[in-house]
């Protein structure tokens, strides 16, 4: 539940061939074939220095929640589009009535999520740009500014804790996080919302419903958690 970011150079159908996992993944290989002198590498350091200088420097810790809840609903429909028909109209509960119903509400939630998102970032920019002409402000004002920032923050901060089951997965409990996980097949590649992907790829009506509704569950949560801005 605390957000990451993995940076790379890729590779073109006219680099050398990177041979992944064997002997010949080597430092003599590294230094006169895939990055002779160490430029890559040193590119990279370079960028990764600037990012962490950028987001020291702001107040308002630079990130977007939309940006995450856009890719959640892509997540979402891709996957519920592979739900058997038959499936459809299994009941999950009085309140939703069956499977079709929990997967319309959710996207629903998803929909509110997106523009309730989009609101708290326009009011996080909104914030930074009041902080970065705050100078001349009374220093009353200024206080009161920095402890607004320090709310928004923490609501950014601990965003992505949401997504915590303390369950985990089935199977797997120690992999808590809903949206994403390894895949249970390939080692370490990830899958988005691996708790209905693999419930889907199992054929298991059960475990489908109740991802759904955990899902929406927490999509609802966050929705109406991030309202007002």
């Amino acid at each position: 539940g605390i957000p990451a970011v993995d940076m790379g150079f890729g590779n073109s159908a006219k680099d050398p061939v990177y041979h992944y996992h064997s002997n010949y993944d080597s430092w003599h290989w590294m230094s006169t074939v895939a990055d002779p002198g160490f430029k890559l590498h040193s590119a990279l350091a370079k960028y990764l220095g600037i990012v962490a200088l950028k987001l020291s420097e702001r107040k308002v810790i630079d990130t977007k929640i939309s940006d995450y809840a856009n890719e959640l609903t892509g997540y979402f429909t891709e996957l519920v589009e592979q739900v058997p028909s038959e499936w459809l109209n299994v009941t999950v509960g009085k309140k939703l009535g069956n499977l079709s119903n929990a997967i319309e509400n959710t996207e629903e939630w998803l929909s509110s999520l997106q523009g309730n998102a989009t609101l708290f970032d326009n009011a996080s920019n909104a914030l930074q740009t009041q902080w970065d002409n705050s100078m001349s402000l009374p220093f009353w004002r200024r206080i009161a500014l920095h402890f607004r920032i320090k709310g928004i923050n923490y609501k950014m901060r601990y965003f992505e804790r949401n997504f915590i089951s303390k369950k985990g997965l089935k199977g797997r409990p120690w992999f808590k996080h809903i949206v994403y996980a390894s895949g249970r097949d390939t080692g370490y590649k990830g899958f988005a919302l691996p708790g209905l992907k693999e419930a889907i790829d199992d054929k298991d009506v059960i475990e489908c419903v109740k991802w759904v509704k955990a899902i929406r569950t927490v999509v609802k949560d966050l929705a109406e958690a991030y309202t007002g801005y």
